[in-house]
């Protein structure tokens, strides 16, 4: 994942935000976070739209990394979200958004993902 990270050019001191329910994927961004000097901004996904809008803006992240149930309310990189260059989506994604599983090779060195 930090490797993944890395390659969208997200360095050490850059921001990074999840909205999202907290799943499995989630851990993978918060150790990735942690590990490699990261700040991650949790969004909770029970704010409204105008809210979560606002904080995203206010947070100055660059990567987003949305739940499959967000993915219509986030929209394409840069509609929402100017300072944002990209979304990351679990599942499904939409077009302009990178699917987090493409990244697997990176993160699981080579040899893919389970499930």
């Amino acid at each position: 994942m930090i490797r993944a990270l890395h390659s969208l050019g997200v360095k050490k001191g850059d921001g990074i935000g999840v909205l999202s329910w907290n799943c499995l994927d989630y851990s993978d961004v918060y150790g990735a976070a942690m590990k490699a000097g990261f700040i991650l901004s949790p969004f909770n996904p029970r704010l409204q739209t105008n809210e979560v809008d606002y904080l995203v803006r206010y947070s100055e992240i660059n990567t987003l990394f949305v739940g499959r149930e967000f993915v219509e309310s986030v929209g394409r990189p840069g509609s929402r979200f100017p300072g944002c260059a990209t979304i990351s989506v679990w599942s499904p994604q939409p077009p302009g958004c990178i699917p987090t599983r493409s990244c697997c090779p990176l993160i699981r060195g080579g040899t893919g993902c389970a499930g």
